[in-house]
């Protein structure tokens, strides 16, 4: 069976070389490129994971935000090229690292997902809103939650995840010990920063409020649910992070800055926690970070039912009109409709008939409504 765009249902946008690459390692079988419109810039990896409640499969389609260029902007321009030439992407997953907040109880190489357990919205962007008179700032903005079936299915792994008992029995346990994974992705041995004040940060982020714990106790990641931060920023600033917790109520379990931008295409957003919120960064953590969130990525499709998918509404070829009954007692600016509807629909015949077409910002709503009113109206009586 040859495969065509149209045929993929799921999309996982990537950040950085090293996430795509272990998301890549991911999938069970690699499929063929499709031939795609010359104007997509992105680079997409096909292929396909298997689900595991049906026996089927979901085709999916991986890309990466371009070489140096991170945050909210650039996401938004990636997603609204994927789902342009994908259009029947019904699930959309925004996999890779984020940085860690000291105090939190998330540990390096931990999952954050967000999906909150009060069902509340899973990002937000915290440097969007108002600064009041007073000093203080209001944020305004949150990002919508994840599609009901992908909530579902969290769910479904969360009863996977307490059946197990022991984290070693998780199934994104075992995709992280897939042999080509623990090539690309093992675990550092050590936590990589050279100050005893780092240390002791990283410590505090790995056990909660404990730094006398040793910050490798645990081994294995572990999943949290929660709201993760979004913004156009690096922060390096430890105190500035827990702020920002301290006003979500402590929900807020990471930083990242891609999210913010994917609010239009409903994404799920799933991060392994590569770093720490301070001025010492480092590369240490970034392969590992990006297999644990893979490897949950992962195991979230697979408990997902193909089916499921196939019905879910898709991104693609969607349309807005402006909510407003046109009146069709509308005068005046003849000859502004007579040069619009020449200019727009020129010779359009039988042979080749023109269906639809749009006018934008032409001259005011109005017009450009009664335009393409007259214009069906015409084809109508002419039965074009």
């Amino acid at each position: 069976m040859v495969l065509t765009c149209k045929d993929y249902h799921v999309g996982w946008i990537c950040a950085l070389p090293v996430e795509y690459l272990l998301a890549e390692l991911m999938l069970d079988k690699v499929h063929d490129s499709v031939p795609y419109p010359e104007d997509d810039e992105n680079d997409y990896t096909l292929g396909q994971i298997y689900s595991k409640r049906t026996g089927g499969h979901h085709n999916v389609v991986i890309t990466l935000l371009p070489s140096a260029e991170k945050g909210r902007a650039s996401a938004a321009t990636v997603a609204k090229d994927m789902v342009r030439t994908f259009p029947n992407l019904e699930i959309r997953l925004l996999v890779g690292i984020a940085d860690g907040i000291p105090g939190s109880p998330v540990q390096l190489g931990d999952i954050v997902v967000g999906a909150p357990e009060d069902n509340s919205p899973g990002v937000i962007q915290y440097d969007y809103g108002k600064h009041l008179e007073e000093g203080t700032f209001v944020r305004q903005r949150s990002m919508n939650k994840a599609p009901r079936v992908l909530r579902t299915a969290i769910a479904a792994v969360k009863k996977n995840h307490l059946r197990a008992r022991l984290v070693e029995h998780r199934e994104y346990i075992s995709y992280l010990n897939m042999n080509e994974v623990k090539k690309q992705a093992t675990r550092p041995p050590s936590v990589g920063h050279a100050t005893d004040n780092e240390i002791q940060e990283v410590a505090v982020l790995s056990t909660g409020s404990d730094p006398n714990k040793s910050p490798i106790e645990s081994t294995l990641p572990e999943v949290y649910y929660g709201v993760i931060a979004s913004g156009d920023a690096v922060i390096k600033d430890p105190e500035f992070a827990r702020r920002i917790r301290e006003k979500e109520n402590q929900n807020v379990l990471c930083f990242e800055m891609e999210a913010a931008g994917l609010d239009a295409y409903g994404c799920l957003v799933i991060k392994g926690i590569s770093d720490l919120c301070n001025k010492n960064k480092t590369d240490d953590w970034h392969r590992y970070a990006s297999a644990t969130a893979a490897a949950f990525a992962k195991e979230l499709l697979t408990v997902l039912r193909s089916t499921e998918v196939d019905n879910l509404p898709s991104l693609g070829n969607t349309h807005w009109s402006v909510p407003r009954v046109l009146s069709p007692l509308f005068t005046g600016r003849e000859l502004l409709l007579k040069h619009m509807s020449e200019h727009l629909v020129p010779e359009s015949d039988a042979k080749s008939p023109c269906r639809v077409f749009v006018c934008a910002h032409c001259h005011d709503v109005s017009t450009e409504r009664q335009v393409a009113r007259s214009w069906f109206a015409a084809s109508v009586t002419t039965s074009r």
